[in-house]
């Protein structure tokens, strides 16, 4: 057993054709890796979405409260909270920090 090694491959030099060949596949994965990484998607332009039901109503109330919760009735703070789940005096103010 001593004298053959199954070590022999390991301790061959790697040609250098196989060195280059490495290097070329490094630097197009490193290139496409910085590539994917960096440019990110083409952004297409947001298109303005449509009003629904919902939105209408509570800009129907907005309107008709001038923007203050405690002028709706009872029902349609009730409405309204469905809608917005919980956030029916911001949506009639307006929004956040109105």
């Amino acid at each position: 057993m001593s004298g053959t090694s199954s070590g022999s491959f390991l301790q061959s030099k790697p040609t250098v054709v196989a060195v280059v060949v490495a290097a070329v596949v490094l630097v197009l994965f490193l290139g496409w890796l910085a590539y994917a990484n960096f440019s990110g998607p083409k952004l297409h332009p947001i298109q303005p979405t449509q009003k629904t039901e919902a939105d209408l109503y509570i800009e129907q109330l907005r309107k008709k409260s001038g923007g203050d919760w405690n002028k709706l009735t009872p029902e349609e703070q009730a409405r309204v909270n469905q809608i917005t789940r919980g956030f029916g005096p911001m949506a009639i103010r307006g929004g956040p920090g109105k």
